[in-house]
């Protein structure tokens, strides 16, 4: 008899072609199969659905899955906070996380989800306190999360908020030539040639080796902060080193 993976991989199959409806019918098979679905199947549901921006789908899913007697676990959590973001339903988001249990909302990939929502808000303060309390959180998802604040803070123009994602930055382990490129084009950003080169000089003085995304978002930041000798000598050091710009 088939078991939960070879639905699993009619539901994907089916989902890739575009045929969410008969990646939905799946759901039924198996339980006339006298298998009962998983949250692994329904979250893998609803992320095709998202994948099509189609809310009613993904809440209907959801709903679904309820009324089957399963519980969201981290990653459903996790997902639906990032997918009402993304869709700006951003009450929803945040009442998603907020009803969720205690240690689903520890969960560090549910915080992830979450910092983003608090950067779709603008409370850029909330996205570092909440980053403050990741530290448990295994590298990769704290040099996203930081990664994330940087970047926000160099999109709202924010050169407080940036300074104390920088300390962040330069006291951890997380440096390296991503956050380096990161923090320098948020400088830039802000309009801050100096702490752009300053940043430069210290990623350099680190021993992190500059590539092409770092040259180019020093050479075309100076050139619009209108810098252009500046630009000139870090367009001819890439050139040194094989990077055309």
């Amino acid at each position: 008899r088939p078991n939960i993976v070879s639905y699993t991989l009619k539901m994907t199959m089916l989902g890739s072609t575009g045929d969410l409806s008969g990646a939905s019918d799946v759901l039924e098979e198996l339980k006339q199969s006298g298998s009962e679905p998983d949250v692994a199947l329904f979250n893998n549901l609803m992320k095709m659905y998202a994948v099509r921006r189609d809310k009613n789908g993904v809440k209907k899913t959801l709903n679904t899955m309820q009324a089957n007697g399963l519980e969201a676990n981290a990653r459903t959590v996790s997902f639906l906070v990032k997918f009402y973001t993304e869709e700006d339903e951003l009450g929803l988001a945040e009442h998603t996380y907020c009803t969720a249990p205690a240690e689903i909302q520890e969960d560090s990939l549910v915080r992830l989800s979450l910092m983003k929502l608090y950067i779709a808000q603008g409370s850029l303060d909330q996205a570092l306190a909440l980053y403050d309390s990741m530290r448990s959180a295994n590298q990769g998802v704290r040099r996203r999360a930081l990664q994330l604040l940087i970047v926000a803070c160099g999109a709202a123009s924010n050169p407080e908020m940036l300074a104390k994602a920088e300390v962040h930055t330069m006291e951890s382990s997380l440096m390296d030539v991503r956050m380096s490129n990161a923090l320098i084009t948020a400088w830039i950003r802000c309009g801050s040639d100096d702490s752009a080169l300053r940043c430069a000089a210290q990623s350099e003085k680190d021993g992190i080796i500059f590539n092409e995304v770092s040259y180019t978002a020093l050479v075309s930041g100076l050139r619009r902060l209108k810098k252009y000798d500046l630009a000139e000598k870090f367009q001819a050091k890439a050139k040194e080193k094989g990077i055309v710009i």
